[in-house]
């Protein structure tokens, strides 16, 4: 069972007050810690019992007892004992109140806990309420800034689906307050994890240029309390680069995946993410048609190093996942372009094939509904492949090899609701094809397609 780790920092804190009060004490809760996650929650039950009585002998025990009810909670919940969890974690709450106080550090602590607790059990609205309450106080308490950061990232996350305005407020408003206190002088896991988190959401509802604006902070931030080769420094860069090319294309991420680049090749990691960079320069390198030689030499050496490094990546044991597999596939198309710029078509025509067969099925793409298949990417690179093979086969006078592709190409760019410009080409293709097959009716069908898209883009 997934069980936040927030409970950590509240215990330590709870640990270092007035300790002296309770040596008999302390040592139990440190073994019923270690038993804990060790994974032994029979024996730290125990020792936690044991705990909670001797707290209850000491002065000022109600704070330690709360201490031992918080870590038993935890146990609780990953033996399934939700109910009991919460109930227990209730009760350190109204002990620890009384003890420190409502408003106290500690206090809101034990409520990032009930939050995390509530969270796993599924009671979101509990959970909902307790980052509330926790946060409430950290306001008062600007010192505990990494703490606050830590409740607005939990409760942003648990507000984003139903609540996304309320979600996007919550980060703002931590990340405006935590840019105040000490923008340049110290890095912050939380901060970047809540801008990761904001930026998200911002894009979510169509709010590119808001989310990019985070993700520079975010970037600016780092330059000055990150080294040259923390590859944190790239993820962001990366972060920002995505979304350009997903709802910004007008414009250029290149500079940012050089950089990235040049980041994570100085930290000496070999890493899926340095492979992405390497075949989007290359493929910035080979759009529009116009490539001079140079470049092409450039983007194919980028291709077959980034092909090298996929390869050294399945050495060092990693399994190929769907990311992976996705980019050999966008490796092996772009090397397809090279090849096909060279007129070098056989060699072409072998890696679209072999780019084709690692991207996912038709019928896998036909359980996606249409508003999921909308602009789809992985739509449009099988259709723009599709189309790629057909004119190869074209070009070879193998008309009834071709004309599949060009059908399927037209069937997938129509689903993934692609540009006029890209289905008007794929219509074109296939008249063109059943004019040379010299199959009229055919060629008859599409021209009339083809006027009814113009017709209706004229209209549109």
């Amino acid at each position: 069972m997934m069980i936040r780790t927030s409970f950590f920092a509240a215990l330590l804190i709870l640990l270092c007050l007035n300790a002296d009060a309770a040596d008999n004490w302390q040592p139990l809760q440190q073994q019923a810690q270690a038993a804990y996650q060790g994974g032994d929650y029979a024996k730290a039950e125990t020792l936690l019992q044991r705990a909670i009585a001797r707290a209850r002998r000491a002065d000022n025990g109600a704070a330690f007892e709360a201490a031992s009810l918080s870590l038993l909670a935890y146990v609780q919940m990953a033996q399934g004992q939700s109910d009991s969890a919460l109930e227990t974690q209730q009760r350190a709450l109204v002990l620890n109140g009384r003890a420190r106080g409502s408003d106290s550090v500690a206090q809101a602590r034990l409520l990032l806990n009930l939050a995390g607790l509530a969270e796993s059990a599924g009671q979101t609205d509990k959970a909902i309420d307790a980052y509330r309450q926790a946060l409430a106080i950290y306001r008062q308490h600007p010192e505990q800034m990494a703490a606050r950061l830590q409740g607005a990232l939990g409760l942003s996350a648990l507000l984003q689906q139903g609540q996304p305005e309320a979600a996007i407020e919550v980060a703002r408003s931590a990340l405006e307050t935590s840019a105040e206190s000490d923008f340049y002088n110290s890095f912050q896991e939380n901060r970047r994890q809540l801008s990761y988190q904001l930026a998200q959401l911002y894009s979510a509802r169509g709010a590119a240029s808001e989310a990019l604006a985070v993700l520079e902070q975010q970037r600016d931030r780092e330059s000055h309390t990150l080294s040259e080769e923390d590859t944190r420094r790239a993820e962001t860069l990366e972060r920002m680069a995505q979304l350009i090319e997903e709802q910004l294309p007008q414009q250029d991420s290149v500079a940012l995946r050089a950089e990235a680049q040049q980041i994570r090749e100085r930290s000496g990691e070999l890493s899926l993410a340095g492979v992405i960079n390497l075949y989007v320069q290359a493929q910035s390198m080979l759009q529009g048609g116009e490539a001079k030689e140079d470049e092409i030499d450039k983007a194919e050496q980028l291709l077959q190093d980034a092909l090298a490094r996929l390869e050294r990546l399945g050495d060092t044991g990693a399994s190929e996942t769907a990311q992976s597999q996705s980019a050999r596939a966008a490796i092996l198309g772009n090397l397809g372009v090279v090849s096909e710029i060279r007129k070098q078509r056989d060699e072409a025509l072998d890696y679209f094939r072999q780019s084709l067969a690692l991207m996912p099925g038709p019928e896998q793409d036909s359980k996606q509904d249409a508003a999921q298949a909308s602009g789809n990417a992985d739509l449009i690179q099988r259709g723009n492949t599709e189309g790629r093979i057909g004119a190869l086969l074209y070009q070879q006078k193998a008309y009834s090899d071709a004309e599949p592709h060009f059908v399927q190409s037209l069937q997938l760019l129509r689903r993934a609701n692609a540009d006029t410009a890209a289905l008007e080409t794929v219509l074109n293709n296939l008249i063109t094809l059943y004019d040379a097959w010299g199959k009229a009716s055919e060629k008859s069908r599409y021209r009339k397609q083809l006027r009814a898209l113009r017709d209706e883009n004229r209209a549109g």
